[in-house]
């Protein structure tokens, strides 16, 4: 029997990815739905600047925070080739996508 080459082919074999990344997006989705039901416009009256500035804050943080952390961990994650710059914009968006469901 072969060796896996990753813990990810290990765990999930290679016909059951592609299952499971379909039942991902679907989940994503479905969450994005339950929260648009649970959107509530009436809330955000009179709050607008406050609303801003949150959601501003809660998008910055992280896209600052991987950034700088990309820096440091850039000789020893980043492949051969990929610039300090694109390594850093990349691990900051990255941050930025994972804090979305807590803006939501």
């Amino acid at each position: 029997m072969p060796r896996p080459e990753s813990i990810t082919e290990c765990l999930f074999p290679g016909q059951a990815r592609g299952v499971l990344s379909i039942l991902g997006q679907l989940a994503l989705l479905f969450f994005m739905f339950l929260v648009g039901l649970e959107f509530d416009p009436k809330l955000l009256q009179g709050q607008l600047r406050s609303s801003v500035a949150i959601s501003s804050a809660g998008i910055l943080a992280p896209i600052v925070a991987g950034m700088a952390v990309a820096l440091p961990l850039h000789a020893s994650l980043a492949p051969e080739g990929v610039g300090k710059l694109a390594f850093a914009l990349f691990l900051g968006t990255a941050m930025s996508v994972t804090a979305f469901p807590v803006l939501a």
